[in-house]
């Protein structure tokens, strides 16, 4: 029979073997996408832990402003302006999170820009282990890997898609991002600049790196190589970890901005020469004394006077 001429009944039953063995080999455990739940719900800790600093440290912006408004505004401009684009970045990959979780449970969801506005609803957290209102798991399926590839890749791996909504999107926005903080630059109230120190910007360097790998001598693209044909599971993961990236590096920036306000600087904007005489007058004949030297002082926060309760109006 090995030589023999297939009936087109062992050729199907041939071909829904080969399709078996193939599903069989793509098939991941339920230990394995258990796994890359903890992963996920690990990330998560430490998204909350650097939104807390990063919170406490635009707080600490809020009490240097109050009492030097005029010294810390070109500071306190650039971390609102790092927070903000942050902020955009963050919700960019969230979305593109639901609009994920949404095409793998529903292939035709995204077709008519519906069907992930679910998974964005107030108090839903879109992780692997997130529950609707009625306390049901949002993700039901864990292993799909068919419609997320569609969504975010295509089904060319050497050339992935270039569209909205896509990996190379998300790839590229978050280039954008490193080099926006790197180009970061502005004039002190002294008039001198202030840059992005060059220990923070190799940082940068290493955070935002997007290379493409290599799979029997052939390149991988890193869109491929992180989103192609993998399992929902381990997809959420890696996007939870992009967005650590984007906190970790506003918690860099922002502590780099809050440090330059008084580092390496002086306290002072002005230095003036004083004589101070030891006596307010002298005789013929006498010794003139008095001490000379350089006052330093602050002209952007000028000491306040009082006068029975009253601030002096300076006449």
């Amino acid at each position: 029979m090995a030589g023999g001429k297939e009936t087109p009944r062992q050729k199907m039953i041939g071909m829904m073997y080969l399709v078996l063995t193939a599903l069989l080999a793509m098939n991941v455990s339920k230990e394995v996408l258990d796994s890359f739940v903890l992963v996920d719900q690990g990330l998560r800790k430490t998204e909350s832990t650097l939104d807390s600093k990063n919170n406490d440290t635009m707080g600490a912006f809020a009490a240097k402003s109050a009492a030097n408004p005029e010294k810390t505004k070109p500071f306190k401009d650039a971390a609102d302006e790092v927070v903000k684009r942050s902020s955009e970045l963050l919700e960019y990959i969230e979305v593109l999170k639901a609009r994920t979780m949404s095409v793998s449970h529903n292939a035709n969801a995204l077709k008519f820009g519906e069907g992930y506005e679910e998974y964005m609803k107030d108090g839903v957290t879109l992780s692997l282990d997130a529950k609707d209102e009625d306390d049901k798991a949002i993700i039901t399926k864990k292993d799909e890997n068919q419609e997320n590839t569609a969504l975010l890749v295509g089904g060319a791996p050497e050339s992935p898609k270039e569209t909205e909504w896509s990996a190379w999107e998300m790839k590229n926005k978050l280039i954008a991002y490193k080099d926006f903080l790197k180009s970061i630059k502005f004039k002190e109230v002294t008039g001198k600049d202030w840059e992005v120190p060059e220990g923070l910007i190799n940082s940068l360097d290493k955070i935002f790196t997007y290379e493409d790998g290599e799979e029997q001598g052939k390149v991988v693209k890193w869109e491929t190589k992180n989103f192609f044909h993998n399992p929902l599971a381990a997809v959420i993961p890696v996007m939870t970890k992009l967005q650590v990236d984007v906190q970790n590096a506003q918690a860099d920036m922002l502590g780099a901005l809050l440090g330059g306000i008084e580092g390496k600087s002086y306290k002072f904007t002005n230095l003036v020469p004083l004589v101070v005489p030891q006596t307010s007058y002298i005789l013929q004949g006498d010794t003139f004394r008095a001490d000379v030297l350089l006052a330093a002082y602050d002209g952007t926060n000028p000491p306040r006077f009082y006068v029975e309760d009253k601030k002096w109006d300076g006449k």
